[in-house]
């Protein structure tokens, strides 16, 4: 239970980080006009010890007027889905301190450091409602904290902590010798065709790997104690019975555990699917 705790501590920290930088620029930026100057391709690639794999993403590259110079920046983020048009217009918080201080306004802004804390606060709150003696929780509270505590306080000492806020600020501009290195589709036609091609392909794989999710879902229930099968019936009833799952102990039924995660990833492939179809329509 403790890399729960670990994990869940770890990502609320960083969505909250990500959401002070954008309050940070909301805050104290102007907004300018700006438009999307092209989407560009790319491959994200994960490894673990045994396997890689990789994965198509696209993010929009940004066009925008800097004390008179017109200047492209990439964003930060991308994903499986282009949410942008070419030539759509769009609105930029930009930093006096220079070209580089800018952040494109929008939801996709504050949903993305959303995820985060609801990822961490659903995992501390996972942690919590299981039984655990009151000298545990202290220990497992204070081991998860310290190593964060100590890593600032160390940066402060050494003066990196403002270096890194500042580089944290910077986005990433674009010169022409880095457009010529990237696929960049600069037309919706061009953009409209490379994603029909890849649209049947997504929606296979999605298709995929919902299979053996609902099929573990099945399965797990089958396996799950029937209390508390009956329990997870009382809440979805009642939402206010939230605290029924703190008589759960997951440890005896860990087959419970496995039948909530693997709803949690059927949900967001079926999310993914409608997203899939009602884009391409």
């Amino acid at each position: 239970m403790m890399v729960v705790l670990l994990v869940g501590t770890i990502f609320l920290i960083f969505g909250v980080l990500f959401s002070l930088l954008y309050l940070h620029f909301l805050n104290n930026a102007k907004t300018l006009p700006a438009k999307v100057y092209a989407i560009e391709k790319y491959i994200s690639k994960t490894r673990s010890r045994n396997s890689s794999s990789s994965s198509v993403f696209y993010r929009p590259i940004i066009q925008y007027n800097f004390q008179g110079n017109e200047v492209l920046f990439q964003t930060s983020y991308g994903s499986s889905q282009v949410h942008h048009e070419i030539g759509q217009r769009v609105k930029v918080l930009s930093l006096n301190k220079g070209e580089e201080y800018v952040r494109l306004k929008g939801k996709i802004a504050i949903i993305f450091p959303l995820i985060f804390i609801v990822i961490g606060l659903g995992l501390l709150t996972f942690f919590f409602l299981q039984k655990h003696s009151l000298n545990f929780i202290i220990l497992s509270v204070s081991l998860s904290l310290t190593g964060p505590l100590i890593l600032y306080f160390q940066l402060k000492r050494k003066n990196l902590f403002d270096q890194m806020i500042d580089h944290a600020l910077k986005t990433k501009v674009l010169t022409d010798d880095d457009l010529a290195k990237k696929t960049i589709f600069k037309s919706n036609a061009e953009l409209n065709k490379e994603l029909n091609k890849n649209f049947k392909i997504g929606f296979i794989m999605t298709l995929i790997f919902l299979a053996p999710c609902l099929y573990g879902v099945n399965y797990f229930y089958s396996k799950t104690k029937p209390e508390n099968i009956e329990k997870i019936k009382i809440f979805f009833s009642d939402f206010s019975q939230w605290k029924i799952f703190q008589t759960i102990d997951i440890n005896r039924d860990k087959e419970f555990l496995g039948f909530l995660i693997l709803s949690f990833f059927s949900l967001m492939l079926i999310y993914s699917l409608i997203f899939q179809v009602k884009n391409r329509k």
